[in-house]
């Protein structure tokens, strides 16, 4: 089952009735929190990293995964990395442009990939465009990706039948 995923900003988590809201939307819909992903940027938390990630903690709780959005991008610290609650780091789609022809974007896509996996999350590259940065991708062991290779944006009335062709 694809996830649906939904950036999130700041002011929205920060809100004191953000999960509530979030939780009577999703009780519209039985079983709709396992297909939900959250993405945040990694600079979304850094003014009160102690209330988010009790924030993210209580979503997560809920069976709602979290991603780190465009990783790479922002102020990246390790510390703050290994305290976040998520499933998810999403690669961003500057880091995979450059990959197998770019030396240092390779090895720093490898490297994430290696730190994530260590820290217990799941990978995805974002912006993945040809058939050789999905192959090398692969060969570092991302777990998913995402981009034009796959599909470019589509209107609402041609998901589905997208879907139904994948399976």
């Amino acid at each position: 089952v694809p996830r649906i995923a939904v950036n999130v900003s700041a002011l929205q988590l920060s809100r004191g009735d953000f999960i509530e809201t979030l939780l009577m939307l999703l009780n519209r819909f039985p079983g709709a929190a396992r297909e939900l992903e959250i993405e945040i940027t990694e600079n979304m938390l850094l003014g009160n990293v102690d209330q988010g990630v009790a924030t993210l903690n209580r979503i997560r709780s809920e069976g709602i995964a979290i991603a780190i959005d465009d990783f790479g991008t922002g102020f990246s610290s390790l510390s703050y990395l290994a305290r976040l609650p998520i499933d998810f780091l999403k690669i961003d789609q500057s880091f995979i442009r450059g990959l197998g022809s770019e030396k240092i974007e390779t090895s720093l896509v490898s490297t994430i990939i290696d730190l994530a996996h260590r820290l217990g999350h799941r990978v995805v590259a974002e912006g993945v465009e040809s058939e050789d940065q999905k192959t090398l991708l692969e060969e570092m062991g991302c777990d998913e990706a995402q981009g034009y290779y796959y599909s470019k944006p589509l209107p609402a009335v041609e998901i589905l039948p997208w879907l139904e062709k994948l399976s």
